[in-house]
């Protein structure tokens, strides 16, 4: 399977690269710039989420995406942030319509749900997401399900 890896030269992302290299796929990392070390056996694309261009580019003639270009620390303003969590994930569901990649991986996080009282020890998919609007991270990985 042709799988893209936005955000792949994170800890994370080349974690995903890894085992999805291991696992035999043909892998592309998406970044904006070029890594000092790429995991072996991974083609790379110059490419910025916020571009849908370059992510079309990047989408067309893959199986899947797995999407992970996210900004945890915010950046200057709020606007850029979310720039690239939501633009940056409209911009990857919009080329994936548009070039028929039907499957897509998307990271969330416990942050979505919130650190909030009253929550059992213990969440699934079926309980209230609540989280701190006040951190971007927590609020934009709550977004895309809404």
């Amino acid at each position: 399977m042709k799988v893209l890896v936005t955000g792949a030269t994170g800890p994370f992302g080349r974690a995903v690269c890894r085992r999805l290299v291991t696992a035999s796929h043909d892998v592309t990392a998406m970044a904006r710039t070029r890594p000092r070390t790429l995991v072996d056996g991974v083609a790379f694309t110059a490419g910025d989420v916020r571009d849908a261009r370059a992510v079309a580019d990047a989408v067309s003639g893959c199986d899947a995406v797995v999407h992970l270009a996210w900004v945890v620390a915010p950046l200057k303003t709020e606007a850029a942030t979310e720039e690239i969590n939501l633009g940056g994930t409209r911009n990857v569901l919009d080329a994936m319509a548009a070039t028929g990649c039907q499957r897509l991986v998307f990271s969330s996080s416990v942050l979505a749900y919130g650190a909030v009282p009253g929550h059992p020890p213990m969440l699934t998919e079926t309980d209230e997401r609540r989280p701190p609007r006040e951190h971007l991270y927590a609020a934009h990985k709550n977004g895309p399900r809404t």
